[in-house]
């Protein structure tokens, strides 16, 4: 279930990205078992995609928070570049999803200014969620 394994040609980029924001649409959660996957074994560009992906998944919000969740908790490559980080804490608020405000909590006391600032208005998505339901 991977784009890249050891016997294939590794697809483009932009033709990963493409199938990436394709499988966003699917609402199953196979299809984030796949964005899961390539979480672990790709590149920067498709690392962010996937994390922008996640942000605008309409069923399975809590498995897609998760994902966000174990990347931040985890080692995760991704996390030395402060676009990822700024992009997991927009795609947690656009969730909307209660678990998610312990990660951007954390987020509030990242090293880079801009993330703190991603952070502090996903939280207050998640306040404004929590007043409306």
């Amino acid at each position: 279930g991977e784009f890249i394994t050891k016997d294939s040609v590794a697809l483009p980029l932009s033709l990963q990205i493409e199938i990436l924001r394709q499988l966003g649409w699917i609402r199953q959660s196979l299809a984030l078992d796949y964005l899961q996957q390539n979480l672990d074994h790709n590149s920067p560009e498709v690392w962010i995609e996937i994390v922008t992906i996640l942000g605008r998944v309409e069923t399975f919000k809590h498995e897609a928070c998760g994902i966000l969740v174990k990347m931040l908790s985890g080692n995760h490559p991704g996390l030395a570049r402060t676009e990822i980080r700024q992009a997991i804490a927009s795609s947690l608020g656009q969730l909307g999803e209660a678990e998610g405000q312990d990660a951007l909590e954390k987020l509030l006391k990242d090293s880079d200014r801009s993330v703190q600032l991603h952070s502090q208005f996903a939280l207050k998505l998640l306040s404004a969620d929590e007043g409306s339901s």
